[in-house]
């Protein structure tokens, strides 16, 4: 996975996007639903044990850090040197290409047997959230642009701007979907 985003990065670095999707990052996305899908016909992930995925989780988000700190350490970032991140022949841009899917790859897998573990079960609420899940995965991004156009005028303070759009781009985002998107009967059928 990260030799292709490596590779999609010679041609596309960092922040040139398409429909709000950067097309570095964009490799990751079918990588990670086939081996969702392989996981699911397989039924691998009720095969891992407990302990395997701690062990998954821990060195994804050690290991993580580890690697980021490193690689921005010693690639030249603290003294301001960003370009070579974005893409290209650079090592830091294949160091980061490594880092994004070795931590995307961890700390999904950790994180999805956690939750088999701990969160086995549904009451109201947590059904209605994994029912409109997908839709709220695939319309999130107007959602968001439109709670941000709305505070975009609004006199506070950026850390709290940003932790009220977040909040109200989630809620937002599960009542559109869950409410109206789920009515409309073309997007009923793929939500």
């Amino acid at each position: 996975m990260s030799a292709v985003t490596f590779a999609v990065g010679l041609l596309a670095p960092v922040g040139l996007t398409i429909l709000n999707i950067d097309i570095h990052d964009a490799p990751q996305y079918p990588f990670m639903f086939a081996a969702g899908v392989a996981a699911w016909r397989r039924d691998w992930l009720q095969q891992i044990s407990s302990g395997a995925g701690r062990r998954w989780l821990i060195c994804g988000v050690l290991g993580s850090i580890a690697l980021w700190v490193t690689i921005v350490v010693f690639g030249g970032a603290l003294e301001g040197r960003l370009a070579d991140y974005g893409g290209g022949w650079h090592w830091q841009a294949a160091g980061m290409d490594f880092w994004r899917s070795a931590t995307c790859a961890s700390l999904s897998l950790g994180l999805v047997v956690l939750y088999r573990d701990l969160f086995d079960h549904q009451g109201p609420v947590t059904r209605f959230l994994s029912r409109n899940a997908f839709g709220v995965y695939v319309l999130h991004a107007p959602v968001l642009i439109v709670v941000t156009r709305v505070m975009h005028d609004w006199t506070m303070d950026p850390q709290w701007k940003f932790l009220l759009a977040s909040l109200g781009g989630v809620v937002a985002s599960f009542l559109v979907v869950g409410l109206l998107a789920r009515r409309v009967p073309g997007l009923r059928a793929i939500l």
